[in-house]
């Protein structure tokens, strides 16, 4: 998905500038009453509005894939949370539980490739988590309750299993890409008229050849920044790892 977002920048870069380039050429080959000062007046107007259109599906992409992220951020933190308050019932004695909680750092380690894969190690699939998730819980469900404290301790558990189902689940829906591929190329497709439209009426010259180049590079970054941020997989702009670290090397810890 990074090399995508980098040939999806590259080429909107490209694009721009391949515009602005047409726009010249078609204005060189053009009779001169076809390139009055009216008309660029009448023109003027509705490329205006085309760009601000354009800079508001920008900032409509920007949201999106900002909040997506901050979405996938509280998720992993709060399995994160569960993952040990689970540990440590575990630990606390009331009831034997040296094979649930094998299973549970054997998930929480397999959960943590899936999420944040290495690059050039295979990604964990989604049979996978779901087989070890399924046993961890059938082991939870079949705990002792033989005292009032077992009972509570096995509920206080299978609360946590169901939270942490449910948060699977939602960090698996924002997982994938969630700006809209419209978005994306109505976005590129009225800044090319933009930019062709400025061709028309400006000169080749090397202050505008500079101009829109350096202009194009920008909203090339732009739309790389945001797939970026929208891309889960992300090594520019990711969401922190810090908080299942944290937890896994608490619940593997030799205790």
């Amino acid at each position: 998905m990074r090399k995508f977002s980098l040939i999806i920048g590259v080429t909107t870069t490209a694009s721009l500038i391949c515009a602005a380039l047409i726009g010249m050429e078609v204005a060189r080959v053009l009779p001169a009453g076809h390139l009055t000062s009216d008309v660029r007046d009448a023109a003027s107007l509705p490329i205006s509005i085309i760009g601000t259109l354009a800079a508001l599906v920008l900032g409509l992409m920007v949201s999106t894939a900002k909040d997506a992220r901050a979405e996938r951020g509280r998720q992993i933190a709060q399995i994160s949370v569960n993952w040990v308050r689970l540990n440590r019932i575990f630990l606390s004695g009331i009831f034997p539980a040296h094979s649930a909680r094998a299973q549970l750092q054997a998930l929480v380690q397999l959960r943590y490739k899936q999420v944040f894969p290495e690059p050039g190690e295979p990604k964990p699939n989604s049979d996978e988590v779901s087989n070890l998730f399924e046993a961890l819980w059938i082991t939870v469900a079949e705990l002792p309750t033989g005292s009032e404290v077992q009972k509570l301790a096995r509920g206080d558990a299978l609360v946590l299993m169901d939270r942490l189902a449910q948060a699977r689940f939602s960090l698996d829906k924002v997982a994938d890409e969630n700006v809209p591929g419209a978005f994306l190329y109505t976005l590129i497709a009225w800044l090319a008229l933009v930019y062709f439209s400025r061709g028309l009426f400006a000169p080749l010259t090397p202050a505008t050849a500079a101009i829109y180049f350096l202009s194009a590079v920008a909203f090339g970054s732009a739309v790389l920044l945001v797939l970026e941020i929208d891309n889960p997989q992300s090594k520019i702009v990711r969401v922190s790892p810090s908080a299942m670290k944290h937890a896994i090397a608490e619940i593997t810890r030799v205790h």
